[in-house]
């Protein structure tokens, strides 16, 4: 899964507050948003956590 690249950059039309009425953004945004919902379904919080706590343990001693 490539990451794709904002459409704002280098927009010639870009202005303040323009997300909410940019057809291309509002595509961009809901590609970004299926690519976290599909990498989400394979997380696991429990492990994540774990993992965090015993990096954080080997690093006291």
């Amino acid at each position: 899964m490539a990451k794709a690249k904002a459409p704002c950059y280098g927009c010639q039309t870009r202005s303040e507050r323009c997300h909410s009425g940019c057809e291309k953004y509002l595509e961009y945004k809901s590609e970004c948003d299926n690519r976290r919902a599909e990498r989400s379904k394979n997380y696991d919080f429990n492990d994540y956590i774990c993992h965090k706590i015993d990096l954080n343990a080997r690093g006291q001693k």
